[in-house]
């Protein structure tokens, strides 16, 4: 398994001291909107909004929060054209919201809303639904006492409710929180005073918030701390402990109360930690290496129940890096936004290849650097997926399913495809790309016959290229390799609107639903891919993809016709 990094894009790129308090979220699939202060000049707040179009970055403009003095802005999108920004304007030394609105690039604010007249530390929010979020800060005027106020949303107009402080007895640092569900979230957070670090969960009701009791996590001081939700009942934490090491653990919630489990390293010297999700099995963790010469480094670490596991290190900058953030887009495809060695703010686009096979000219002509000593594509093998673990289910049912028999069940269903399923290599459509060794008639949409002076083999003018033989044009392959149980003539296609007129050569596929877009988007593939050196058994598809099994959320069938 490896993880690829793109071409380095620079949102903020002025001289100076530097960007900093970053924050970023997803709008859709290709799109990010970033949040950070810069102190060129005016020490402004300013948003972005970030394109991501396959593996390059263009940005719109920057846009500024307030008029000038900045500071901890805190990005949450409402939805794919809405979003709300909480800072601190130092004009005033009170702490606002704005709604924001997305054209395109473009953005524009509403008028700001303050949540609270006193001066603050730092800031974090969470969207719970539509309209209604939780803005959580470190009260500077009330002993550094975190606080937490519900914000509602109606229209252009923003109101908040009373204050609730989760930590009244000391001062709290390195804090994040997370929404559980439309009426919950999940706070971390460092308390100074006490040197403890601690969880704690908050119920939403009426306006109100009930909190439940504080859960220390881990004694001694402990920064950097980010939470994740893995399922309505689970999460993760990450965090640097007191010898700054890189840690994380999962929790289990049940109501108000969260248990934890033991720790697992991703790293030894350790900062400017965060990490996201792409699955409820699969995490990355982005931070700066102090053990590597401050680089920015990612590791993939897999959840099975109640433990993680990390992989090996992936180097996306080469140099120092500070305030990383890492924000998925899709099951594989994910960003990481960080401040370089210039004080740049620097964008990357990254990608979890989950140990498919990929077409290595590909994946350089698509501007990927990759990197080399860490690469790894398994071709024939694939690591068992973990099993997920799965939400709670109705507690006042009169039959109750124990989620350790749910992951029981969907483990074995893993190994059976991973280990005894045979490899299939998905061919899509090829990608076109002009000669490099000749000039191409874009009116004619051919070659011009004319050499291109550095291309690898030189002709004479007025003769077809040796290199594309004409067309000027080269084709490059691309496929993938995945796990799939395979079944020639199932006796059930019927029973999915598969015709008895087509009941020859017809093959059954079985893999995981995270296939679904590959499969989709397949023109041909071959079945039995590893005896391709006696027969190819090519075929396209003709029915599905369709989920199946318990829950219908881990695997799908498809069908298809042998051409």
């Amino acid at each position: 398994m490896a993880l690829i990094f793109g071409d380095e894009y620079l949102f903020l790129s002025q001289s100076g001291v530097g960007v900093s308090y970053t924050s970023i979220d997803k709008l859709d699939s290709s799109h990010v909107i970033i949040g950070y202060t810069d102190f060129f000049g005016i020490d402004s707040g300013s948003v972005i909004i970030g394109n991501i179009n396959d593996f390059s970055i263009t940005t719109g403009s920057p846009k500024q929060i307030g008029t000038s003095g900045v500071s901890y802005p805190c990005i949450a999108t409402i939805n794919d054209s809405q979003f709300i920004v909480a800072y601190k304007d130092k004009i005033d030394d009170y702490s606002k919201i704005k709604i924001g609105s997305v054209n395109g690039t473009d953005i524009t604010f509403g008028s700001p809303f303050v949540f609270t007249t006193n001066v603050v530390g730092e800031i974090a929010l969470t969207i719970l639904n539509s309209s209604g979020f939780v803005v959580i800060y470190k009260d500077q005027s009330d002993s550094d006492h975190g606080t937490a106020k519900i914000g509602t949303i109606d229209e252009s107009n923003i109101t908040f409710s009373s204050e609730y402080e989760f930590c009244n007895s000391g001062a709290v640092s390195h804090f994040d929180l997370e929404k559980i569900h439309e009426s919950g979230f999940i706070i971390v957070y460092r308390d100074v005073v006490n040197d403890s670090s601690n969880v704690r969960i908050g119920e939403v009701s009426d306006n109100t918030i009930n909190f439940g009791p504080i859960s220390p996590y881990a004694n001694g001081v402990h920064l950097y701390n980010r939470v994740e939700m893995l399922t309505p009942s689970s999460c993760i934490l990450v965090y640097r402990n007191p010898l700054n090491k890189g840690m994380a653990k999962t929790g289990s919630i049940s109501g108000l109360t969260i248990t934890f489990e033991e720790e697992a390293i991703f790293g030894q010297n350790t900062s400017y930690i965060d990490v996201d999700i792409s699955n409820t099995y699969e995490c990355i963790v982005v931070y700066k290496d102090g053990d590597n010469s401050n680089y920015g480094t990612a590791v993939r670490g897999i959840i099975s129940g109640i433990n993680i596991t990390f992989d090996s290190d992936y180097i996306y900058n080469t140099n120092n890096s500070n305030h990383n953030k890492i924000q998925y887009l899709d099951p594989n495809k994910f960003v990481v936004i960080y401040r370089n060695e210039s004080g740049y703010g620097s964008i990357k686009v990254g990608l979890n290849t989950e140990g498919n096979i990929f077409n290595t000219e590909l994946l350089f002509a698509q501007g990927f650097k990759a990197n080399i000593a860490n690469l790894t594509l398994i071709i024939n093998g694939y690591i068992q997926k973990p099993a997920p673990s799965c939400p709670i289910l109705d507690p006042t049912a009169s039959i109750q399913i124990d989620n350790n028999l749910i992951n029981i069940y969907q483990s074995r269903i893993d190994a059976v495809i991973n280990q005894l399923g045979k490899n299939v290599l998905l061919e899509f459509d090829p990608i076109r790309g002009e000669c490099l060794n000749c000039e191409y008639d874009t009116l004619r949409r051919r070659s011009t016959g004319i050499y291109k002076i550095g291309g690898p083999i030189s002709f004479k003018r007025g003769r077809p290229c040796p290199y594309c033989k004409g067309k000027g044009l080269i084709e490059t392959t691309v496929t993938k390799c995945i796990k799939c149980l395979i079944r020639w003539n199932p006796e059930d296609m019927g029973n999915y609107g598969i015709s008895v007129l087509q009941r020859k050569g017809i093959v059954r596929f079985k893999t995981f639903l995270s296939s679904i877009p590959d499969l989709i988007k397949t023109r041909t593939a071959i079945s039995n891919y590893d005896i391709m050196n006696r027969t190819i058994l090519r075929v396209k598809l003709i029915s599905g993809p369709i989920p199946v099994g318990l829950r219908e959320d881990r695997y799908c069938i498809s069908f298809w016709e042998m051409i």
